[in-house]
């Protein structure tokens, strides 16, 4: 026989060992794989700790693409601020949608209302969330996002899911014909 090489003294017990072996170590890569997803995000990422906001992000590929699907029902737990802490250091993390915008950036007393100086960075995804960590951000600190947008158009929003908007808001609200 030219050109093949016959296997002389192999059983097929050995190339079930083989096979089983084989299977052992993609299923141990795979399990490599599966904990390297679920490593905190400072752990897979580099956190430019130089910026008045860090690069940091709660949310995960999954979350965005069930945001983006309209089916992710527990989206609040990771949009709009949330006091964490990232690489020893408290703070405050933000996350908001404004897929039209040029830049978004959080204001308040804590930087004397100044746009600009702390300002959130948009996903690579595309997906319109701006977000940000703020280390060192006070516990019940009054903020604002202030959102660059079409051609140059500035708006302020107080928090998106109006957590705090109190009976008496909503009182006057409804009184002036509004429907929430």
């Amino acid at each position: 026989m030219k050109g093949k090489k016959k296997d002389i003294g192999r059983n097929s017990s050995d190339n079930n060992g083989e096979k089983k072996e084989l299977l052992s170590k993609t299923a141990g890569k795979m399990q490599e794989k599966s904990n390297t997803e679920q490593l905190p995000y400072e752990e897979s990422h580099f956190i430019d700790t130089t910026l008045p906001v860090w690069n940091y992000s709660l949310l995960t590929d999954e979350d965005v693409r069930n945001f983006g699907a309209g089916t992710n029902y527990s989206i609040y737990k990771k949009m709009g601020s949330h006091s964490i802490q990232v690489l020893n250091t408290w703070g405050m993390y933000f996350a908001v949608w404004a897929p039209n915008a040029t830049a978004v950036s959080v204001i308040g007393h804590f930087n004397k209302w100044e746009a600009g100086a702390h300002p959130l960075t948009a996903r690579w995804d595309k997906s319109g969330i701006w977000e940000g960590f703020i280390p060192a951000f006070g516990m019940g600190e009054a903020y604002k996002y202030h959102i660059t947008g079409f051609e140059g158009r500035v708006t302020e929003k107080g928090r998106p899911a109006g957590a705090f908007l109190g009976k008496t808001a909503f009182h006057c609200i409804h009184q002036l014909g509004f429907v929430l």
